[in-house]
């Protein structure tokens, strides 16, 4: 009788250890899953902003080449 109870718990435990095992691992692999997510999300936001940095720097230039030809304009203009 208390063997038969022994292997019942043992078998019971080994069970247990072997749920708590794989759900051990499932944890690992969302954790996995969550920091890939992470990562591509970052360097999403990261190439929209350097994306958004390029071209209002290309608009600046261009605003600056346009007021120095209408400067030069301006002066031509004033020395006729």
């Amino acid at each position: 009788m208390l063997a038969q109870k022994r292997d019942e718990k043992a078998c019971e435990e080994a069970e247990k250890a072997k749920r708590e095992e794989v759900e051990r691992r499932k944890l690992g692999h969302n954790m996995v899953k969550l920091k890939q997510w992470k990562e591509e999300r970052e360097r999403k936001e990261f190439e929209n902003s350097y994306k958004k940095q390029k071209e209002e720097d290309r608009l600046a230039r261009e605003k600056v080449r346009a007021d120095l030809e209408r400067d030069r304009l301006v002066i031509t203009l004033k020395l006729l």
